[in-house]
């Protein structure tokens, strides 16, 4: 395989904790803000003050009613009447595999304020995951990405061989009988933005000035949240979930590497 890969960078976390419904949520905005200026050791700063959206207790539990914007602008916190969702976009310096440190102790943070916040304004938390979005990209073409793409899906998923366009492989499986743990592995490319609003444009994907393979992963406690009705998510919880897939992503990065 003559790929070249550049050194993998992550994109995005998503942070998420479902509790039982809570129909008053917004009447807590003082309480959760409050929460996040106060706690001025968060890396990267606090959180603005809540938009709070006008939206009928009675419609859609799962619409946004307070959304937190980072002061630096790099994460946001929304709430809803059943859950809570932490988005982090990163900035250059915390791209890199490197950068695991600066990643973990933004992350983890936010995982231990967001609980402790839940569990003071009284809410009944059910499970939580974290999703994780990185990048390889590569100086190869794209024939040679598409080709090599079905060489990381096992034997057993493979379909008849065809003229390749794209690619996706989604696993799901169960954890240390705890967790869900979903990792997908597909093409990425990245095309121009049109120069002409007006006019739709023929791009090829061989035009794609970036390209490469998108990895996500997705690891949550709904298994044991299923399976056991004792069982309630916690920081602790949370945390391990989110080291376990820093673990395992760095395997899968590894492989790609030595392959």
């Amino acid at each position: 395989m003559s790929l070249k890969w550049n050194a993998p960078i992550f994109v995005n976390n998503t942070f998420a904790i479902t509790f039982e419904y809570k129909k008053n949520i917004r009447r807590y905005a003082n309480i959760i803000e409050d929460s996040l200026k106060s706690d001025t050791s968060l890396q990267g700063g606090g959180y603005n003050v809540p938009f709070i959206t006008p939206i009928p207790d009675e419609i859609d539990p799962n619409a946004p009613r307070l959304i937190f914007n980072s002061l630096h602008g790099f994460s946001q916190i929304v709430f809803n009447q059943t859950g809570v969702t932490l988005n982090v976009s990163y900035s250059e310096d915390y791209m890199p595999v490197d950068a695991t440190e600066l990643r973990m102790k933004y992350l983890q943070e936010r995982i231990n304020v967001l609980h402790n916040i839940l569990g003071e304004i009284e809410c009944i938390v059910l499970f939580s995951g974290i999703i994780s979005r990185v990048l390889i990209l590569t100086v190869g073409d794209e024939n040679e990405l598409q080709n090599y793409l079905p060489t990381l899906i096992p034997e057993k998923y493979k379909g008849e061989d065809c003229s390749l366009y794209e690619s996706m492989f989604r696993k799901t499986e169960i954890l240390s009988d705890e967790y869900f743990n979903i990792f997908q592995v597909s093409s990425y490319r990245e095309t121009p933005p049109w120069q002409n609003p007006f006019e739709v444009p023929r791009d090829s994907a061989l035009k794609s000035p970036k390209r490469g393979i998108e990895i996500v992963h997705d690891i949550n406690d709904r298994y044991s949240y299923n399976k056991d009705s004792n069982y309630f998510t916690n920081s602790a919880a949370s945390n391990e979930m989110f080291s376990i897939s820093g673990e395992l992503i760095k395997q899968f990065l590894d492989h790609v590497e030595r392959s």
